[in-house]
């Protein structure tokens, strides 16, 4: 039977956050409890800023939050999308007030950059509409033995790992309509408890329409794809293709035993679209510690 929950979440800057009733705090009957919900994204030093609200973190589009009770059975589940909050409702995005009955519970929150529900089916699988981009993720067990208020609080922490070309052009040649990325491990599926990726086969990832953008002086002019790891750390091939506007490869990049890391950023810089690759990778401090690979 689901039980009812409406909580409450909020990005701070804070570690612990406590308030007044939203709108009107909800009538609890025996055995449920009134439930608010404080999160706050991780600040990981070594450059990395965290958001002071939810409002700030730009690259958070939406935030779902679930519930799964002892038995591995969702209990609620529910998201908000950025869109869906504008002129002075903005203030009320990621705001949550409601019930939750008597028992067990591991509480499951996602930050994330799609502008699309993701689908959580299960403790162990869940999916993005488009690619995952920017992911948080933030879980905690939670015990409701009694009637009354429960104040509970998560920290948000950024769970993929980012791959950028910093090129020496300063321009997109005209004809070049996006680029494909295949990754030979890792994969697009998450398992919510472990904030990793199901499968370690591969996938393939598209850079953003690049049409839009031929003529433009776009200095520096960097490429990045976000995505899932399967495990902490991984090192994998990346093949890195170039494709007009009929899908044929016009340049082509195949890098080898690229290392990578859950919220690190590895990045390679040269000539993205006339020149030669190298052969080394850098991590870059900022957003974690990245990875320098070099030129190319």
């Amino acid at each position: 039977m689901m039980k009812k929950f409406y909580g409450m979440l909020l990005i701070s800057c804070v570690a612990t956050l406590q308030w007044g009733c939203a709108d009107k705090e909800p009538f609890y009957g025996d055995g449920e409890s009134n439930v608010f919900i404080s999160v706050t994204p991780a600040n990981e030093g070594n450059g990395a800023k965290a958001p002071v609200s939810l409002l700030q973190a730009t690259d958070i589009n939406a935030v779902t939050v679930v519930f799964f009770d002892a038995q591995g059975d969702k209990a609620y589940e529910e998201t908000q999308l950025r869109a869906d909050f504008t002129g002075d409702s903005a203030v009320n995005f990621g705001k949550f007030v409601g019930l939750l009955g008597t028992g067990e519970y591991t509480m499951m929150v996602f930050g994330y950059g799609d502008s699309q529900p993701m689908t959580i089916t299960s403790p162990t699988l869940a999916t993005f509409a488009n690619s995952p981009k920017i992911v948080y993720s933030a879980q905690r067990a939670v015990a409701v033995t009694q009637s009354g208020r429960l104040e509970l609080t998560a920290e948000l922490k950024r769970i993929v790992a980012q791959f950028q070309i910093r090129a020496e052009e300063t321009s997109i040649p005209n004809g070049i309509k996006c680029l494909r990325y295949t990754f030979s491990k890792s994969g697009v599926a998450l398992n919510p408890t472990t904030s990793l990726a199901t499968t370690d086969t591969g996938f393939i990832a598209f850079s953003s329409d690049l049409q839009p953008h031929w003529g433009e002086t776009i200095d520096p002019l960097n490429f990045a794809t976000y995505f899932l790891l399967f495990s902490d750390e991984e090192t994998m091939d990346v093949l890195v293709e170039a494709l007009d506007v009929s899908e044929t490869v016009v340049v082509s990049h195949n890098f080898r035993n690229v290392p990578f890391k859950r919220n690190r950023l590895t990045f390679i810089r040269g000539s993205l679209f006339h020149g030669d690759i190298g052969t080394g990778f850098t991590v870059d401090t900022q957003w974690l510690n990245p990875y320098d690979m070099g030129t190319f």
